[in-house]
């Protein structure tokens, strides 16, 4: 059987990951100007492009508007039935976590907020919203919705520093027991755009869940949330054991 020619762009793009790979072209750092690789693969600006752009839609590269295209770092992992919170993760990986509070108040609940929490309607919830960062690089935005009768001390708390499942641990001696959660993929609008310092309409991971935990041996929802990740720096695995 013969074999099918192969595009040049692909065959360009290909050469652009195994240096990558072969860490030639290092994380975060820019790689040739599409000027230059056109006179190295003798090739047009279009073929250039079209290798280019798949190497950022998959995830191996990123642009700076202005700038160029820069290698992308090696993304965060993590397992979907896992139950960390997110500062954990980023320290496991030689990372500082930090966060900016961009949303923190009281407020009454939706009724799909009442009933995920299991609490009332007229029954109040805290908001606590962040951007979250691993070495002073954003890598998601959530938004945390707690019922404040259970956990009323955490208004007095600053959480830009501090780990709100620590901070439940440690002072309402909260064990956390499960998450349920749900992924589906969607972009950014202007304001998280910002936020992320990603481009507008960029698609993102979006995950709602709830989190359940035992206090004084009862166990009940604790937080139910909403996330948003940079897709180019976070994926999601699932550990699968056979029964055979």
């Amino acid at each position: 059987m013969s074999e099918i020619p192969l595009p040049l762009y692909y065959k360009i793009q290909q050469d652009l990951i195994k240096k990558i790979e072969d860490n030639e072209f290092k994380s975060n750092c820019k790689i040739p100007s599409e000027r230059d690789l056109m006179k190295k693969y003798e090739v047009s600006r279009t073929t250039i492009r079209k290798a280019i752009d798949n190497l950022v839609n998959d995830g191996y590269c990123y642009k700076v508007h202005g700038k160029g295209t820069f290698v992308q770092e090696k993304e965060f992992t993590n397992g979907l039935i896992e139950l960390t919170s997110c500062s954990q993760d980023i320290i496991k990986r030689g990372k500082k976590p930090s966060a900016k509070v961009i949303n923190f108040k009281k407020e009454n609940p939706t009724k799909k907020i009442a009933s995920k929490l299991n609490i009332k309607e007229n029954s109040q919830v805290i908001l606590l919203e962040r951007v979250r960062y691993a070495d002073k690089e954003p890598i998601n935005i959530t938004k945390s919705f707690i019922p404040f009768d259970l956990f009323p001390e955490i208004m007095e708390k600053d959480f830009s520093n501090k780990s709100l499942y620590n901070f439940l641990e440690e002072n309402y001696g909260v064990e956390f027991i499960e998450a349920i959660r749900t992924i589906d993929v969607s972009q950014t609008d202007e304001v998280y755009s910002k936020l992320l310092e990603i481009e507008k309409d960029t698609p993102i991971l979006f995950f709602t869940g709830l989190v359940k935990g035992r206090i004084n041996d009862e166990i009940v929802p604790i937080e139910y949330f909403r996330s948003h990740f940079k897709s180019n720096k976070y994926k999601f695995y699932i550990r699968q054991v056979s029964n055979i």
